[in-house]
């Protein structure tokens, strides 16, 4: 993706990617996913960087909703996030293999 769309989409979705850094998730084998998007965004790091720390954020509300049944109250923000992420990963794919042909 690239930079100028991941910073449109963290600006938009700043308060998403702010709970989604304070919901204290954890992934399989206790990894702190929460903990580190949050240092991710402290460090400055690069919106591309956060975008990705955040995705995994989103999987695990995911895998809360599918494997344990429980709707974090943050899931349809998360929808909304997710699907711009997804456009914009498309969008910038496909302009950039138009510019390579």
């Amino acid at each position: 993706m690239k930079n100028n769309s991941a910073k449109e989409i963290c600006e938009r979705h700043k308060e998403t990617i702010d709970k989604l850094a304070e919901a204290n998730l954890e992934g399989r084998n206790g990894a702190k996913r929460s903990r580190k998007l949050k240092n991710t965004i402290n460090t400055n790091a690069g919106y591309t960087a956060i975008l990705q720390k955040t995705a995994l954020c989103i999987y695990e509300v995911r895998n809360r909703l599918i494997h344990r049944g429980e709707a974090l109250h943050i899931l349809d923000q998360c929808s909304a996030l997710l699907r711009d992420i997804i456009s914009a990963a498309v969008r910038d794919t496909l302009l950039t293999w138009k510019q390579e042909t």
